[in-house]
């Protein structure tokens, strides 16, 4: 089932994920592999937590980056003024 962008926890999954970027300082180039942002989440919701990146990253919230590691991704710096809402940080 796919999670909806209304749902409560796209929203609560969405603002934890930019929180661990942001506090990481993840912006542009400085990127984070998707399986070490998805630690620090729970075991089970991992599936919704991998829509939500995909979701986050067609909405260009975040910024894609293969590596020889796996997927990683950035915050996108032209996105700076909606991300910092989403945070909580105005």
């Amino acid at each position: 089932m796919a999670i909806k962008r209304t749902d409560a926890n796209f929203i609560r999954i969405r603002k934890g994920i930019i929180k661990k970027l942001h506090s990481l300082d993840k912006w542009a180039s400085n990127h984070l592999l998707i399986k070490n942002l998805e630690s620090g989440f729970p075991a089970h919701e991992i599936g919704k937590i991998k829509e939500v990146i995909k979701l986050l990253i067609k909405d260009r919230f975040l910024i894609p980056k293969p590596t020889k590691h796996g997927m990683a991704v950035s915050l996108n710096e032209s996105m700076k003024k909606e991300i910092m809402y989403i945070r909580g940080n105005f």
